[in-house]
């Protein structure tokens, strides 16, 4: 039973009511009470109908597939982080790479340093594995991300 078909039959049954009552000498709580006990009534119908919709076959297979629906986004947002995530690490791993065709010492080495050093730390931030036993610093002043840590960030990914 829906609210179109639910308003219809109250207005029925108040004027209806109203009709009967106005013939007698009905007092307005009683009134009251008799259309509170209808819409009881009414709401119990309407409540038990929404609840064998709910189990019925066709309510079942909606709500099925609406939970799939919501599953196969997640798989898609955490495909998504992956492949983010896959790519900053490659990203920070190219320009590591690339300080070794560089000559050491130079402006444009130091820079490639701080630049390699910077994508490693804004990967850890907002991955929130920003503490030191996920990286190190080696004797050239180039921060690497140990073992672990881009384990850890793989499997969270």
């Amino acid at each position: 039973m829906t609210l179109g078909m639910t308003i219809p039959m109250l207005t029925t049954t108040f004027s209806t009511l109203t009709a009967t009552i106005a013939g007698t000498k009905m007092a307005m709580w009683e009134l009251y009470v008799i259309i509170g006990i209808i819409a009881g009534i009414i709401g119990t119908f309407v409540a038990i109908n929404n609840y064998l919709y709910e189990n019925s076959p066709e309510g079942l297979y909606k709500s099925a597939k609406k939970t799939a629906e919501q599953a196969k986004e997640a798989a898609e947002d955490t495909k998504k982080a992956y492949e983010e995530l896959k790519s900053s690490l490659e990203g920070w791993e190219s320009s590591v790479d690339s300080i070794n065709d560089l000559t050491e010492g130079t402006i444009e080495w130091r820079q490639a340093i701080v630049e390699a050093n910077r994508e490693l730390i804004n990967l850890l931030q907002t991955q929130g594995k920003l503490s030191k036993e996920n990286y190190y610093t080696d004797s050239k002043g180039l921060m690497h991300l140990t073992s672990a840590a881009k384990d850890s960030l793989l499997e969270g990914a």
